[in-house]
């Protein structure tokens, strides 16, 4: 089976076609499956951009890898985006990392975040309390200094969801 006749299939069996013809396992560091967001409102925010086709970048505090001995994703790495109940929804690949404090996050970052408008305060306004929230798990103080990953990517399968109206 080729990867082509799989795209409109389930991703999970795209996901092991893909990984397979690319030397990758779902154990290995190049690959990492991860949730969208703490909060299922957030989350269903960031996966319709992301399968809209607006969504080129996600983010996350450094120390959340630091303080916990943890390996961030690297250039090359496949990320599996699930949604706040688990279901895997998107897989990307990262292309570029960008490492940035807080106080200079920038339009064209928030942007490929996609959060609301994409503008810096419509994405400060909705991320603030999940990135304090992190800070204060971490035991790490919020501030302008706060350096933070930016991962860009390039979007490998989005899941196709049928909406049913009633």
């Amino acid at each position: 089976m080729k990867l082509g006749e799989l795209m409109n299939d389930d991703l999970c069996a795209f996901l092991d076609v893909y990984l397979h013809e690319n030397g990758l396992s779902k154990n290995g560091d190049k690959v990492k499956f991860v949730h969208f967001s703490n909060n299922e409102e957030d989350s269903t925010e960031d996966l319709t951009n992301l399968l809209a086709g607006r969504k080129h970048a996600a983010f996350k505090i450094k120390d959340w890898f630091d303080k916990q001995e943890l390996k961030h994703a690297d250039v090359g790495t496949v990320l599996v985006f699930a949604d706040y109940y688990g279901v895997a929804m998107a897989i990307v690949k990262v292309r570029e990392l960008e490492f940035v404090t807080y106080g200079n996050i920038t339009e064209r970052i928030t942007k490929a975040i996609a959060i609301g408008d994409g503008s810096i305060d419509t994405w400060k306004a909705k991320r603030e309390r999940y990135i304090r929230s992190n800070c204060e798990v971490l035991n790490t103080d919020f501030n302008n200094d706060l350096e933070m990953i930016i991962f860009w990517f390039d979007i490998i399968y989005l899941k196709k969801i049928n909406i049913i109206h009633s």
